[in-house]
């Protein structure tokens, strides 16, 4: 199936508009089938996830979609080829800071509650500062908790020129095992898929550039993230 798409490239602000006529023989469905023939693995994640509920599916051997359950900003869906991403994910830490501090001071407060309890000379039943320490205490560990919770760490796998990221996931949900059990397969479908349909890498590119275009028409991708992974892409052709 041939298939020809022109895009207006604006590859710099002060650059002159450049108009890229991109063309492929691969097939549409060697890219993202309509409709999938078998499945071959589903993970789902839920509660501690970037963006809601996530769900994961890789089917026909080398292809993944992706669905995104949100309460606020709604549903996304999107599947492509495995053989645009990159194997290798990211790791991300999403700190809550606040509750970090808020530990901390916390902490120091009680440390310093018990300090003038134990120079004080005073009996323990008869000192005003002791309840006041253990209130503390305790609230350090609620605090403390609070914060190991809300503290998140994200798996990011990027495409693998455009570096646009395309899957993100929870590294602990639902649990760690769990999810470098997916991951692992994941790679192994992401390798196989990279040895099918290309013979060189400009038609490799040309298609990679179709797939984050029609992400970006989907809503799957930011405008700023695809025209980002644009440019890089098309500075492989170079």
């Amino acid at each position: 199936m041939n298939w020809t798409a022109k895009l207006e490239e604006d590859l710099f602000d002060d650059a002159e508009t450049e108009h890229i006529t991109i063309s492929s023989e691969t097939s549409e469905e060697d890219v993202a089938p309509a409709t999938p023939r078998k499945t071959n693995r589903r993970f789902s994640q839920s509660g501690k996830t970037p963006d809601g509920t996530r769900s994961f599916t890789i089917f026909d051997e080398r292809f993944l979609a992706v669905r995104i359950e949100h309460p606020r900003s709604g549903d996304t869906e999107y599947q492509f080829n495995l053989a645009f991403l990159d194997p290798t994910p990211g790791r991300y830490s999403g700190v809550a800071w606040r509750w970090l501090y808020a530990t901390l001071a916390l902490a120091g407060a009680a440390i310093a509650g018990f300090r003038i309890s134990l120079v004080s000379g005073i009996p323990l039943l008869d000192q005003r500062w002791l309840p006041v320490s253990v209130l503390l205490a305790a609230m350090t560990i609620v605090a403390l908790l609070v914060f190991i919770h809300r503290t998140s760490f994200t798996l990011t796998f990027r495409s693998l020129h455009g570096r646009a990221p395309l899957v993100e996931m929870a590294a602990r949900c639902p649990t760690r095992s769990a999810v470098e059990s997916f991951v692992l397969e994941l790679q192994q479908h992401i390798e196989a898929a990279r040895t099918a349909t290309w013979e060189d890498k400009p038609q490799f590119l040309r298609d990679e550039l179709r797939v984050h275009y029609r992400l970006w028409e989907e809503g799957a991708l930011a405008e700023e993230i695809y025209e980002a992974g644009k440019v890089r892409i098309l500075a492989q052709h170079g």
